[in-house]
């Protein structure tokens, strides 16, 4: 691991590392808060952990309540943030929902189709047909002005209030279960109660991902805070390691989202 470099942290992570190292020391520097882009709950976590180091604190806002994606404030301890300084907006659209349905996998191929990379806008979320999107409020009129159309379907993005925000439980349920290493196919066979079999299956076809990157390994080692997604089952993150059994097993605190 090259110097400075930290616990748990994978080779791939650390240019990331680097960039929040480098925000969360300005913020500390120049005694003022220093905003990132969205953030997936992993690097939240790498966030948190190079707070920590710099000696400022982590404060994160997805436009939505409980956002997966969020923007992340480095900030002295006096700051105490408001919303408006996450510059983020949240875009309703607009469409003929009677005579058409949306998809979350069409909304964000559009998206990434204008150019826009992922770090740039949060959740996409939905309820009862209608379909809200949180931005980089810089991106605003961006997007407005040229994505007027998802697959046929022509639409328009209006700014939404905060009390016309929708608000979406997601239904993740907590499990404290004892699995034999700390790898993905253990923890989503555990997660899922899936066969090791099923699961080999899944990673083989590329249907398992990594803190949203695929993952092709089923020895792939896991840290607390890495977020697996099954296509077909769901998510499942792995929350914190609590200890060894007098078996030589792991015991574990997931967090499941079940499709």
């Amino acid at each position: 691991m090259q110097a400075g470099a930290m616990h748990g942290v994978r080779p791939a992570e650390q240019p990331l590392i680097d960039r929040l190292r480098e925000m969360a020391n300005q913020a500390d520097g120049e005694y003022r808060p220093v905003l990132t882009s969205f953030l997936n709950p992993r690097q939240r976590v790498l966030a948190e952990m190079v707070g920590a180091k710099a000696g400022v604190t982590v404060h994160g806002n997805g436009g939505f309540t409980n956002a997966e994606m969020q923007r992340v404030l480095f900030a002295p301890d006096y700051f105490v943030p408001e919303a408006s300084d996450y510059a983020v907006t949240v875009l309703e659209c607009q469409y003929p929902a009677k005579f058409t349905t949306l998809h979350h996998s069409t909304i964000l191929g559009s998206m990434v189709h204008h150019g826009l990379d992922r770090s740039v806008f949060g959740d996409i979320i939905t309820q009862d047909g209608r379909w809200q999107l949180a931005v980089s409020a810089p991106l605003t009129d961006f997007i407005a002005m040229n994505v007027t159309q998802i697959g046929k379907t022509k639409v328009q993005w209006q700014a939404v209030s905060a009390a016309d925000i929708l608000r979406v439980h997601v239904p993740f349920r907590d499990l404290v279960t004892v699995v034999s290493a700390i790898r993905v196919d253990a923890i989503v066979a555990a997660g899922f109660n899936l066969a090791r079999s099923q699961v080999k299956e899944l990673v083989s076809s590329g249907d398992i991902q990594i803190n949203w990157l695929s993952e092709r390994r089923g020895d792939a080692q896991l840290v607390p805070g890495d977020m697996v997604s099954v296509r077909g089952h769901g998510r499942v993150q792995l929350v914190d390691i609590l200890g060894i059994t007098a078996k030589d097993r792991w015991r574990v605190a997931l967090k499941v989202l079940v499709k």
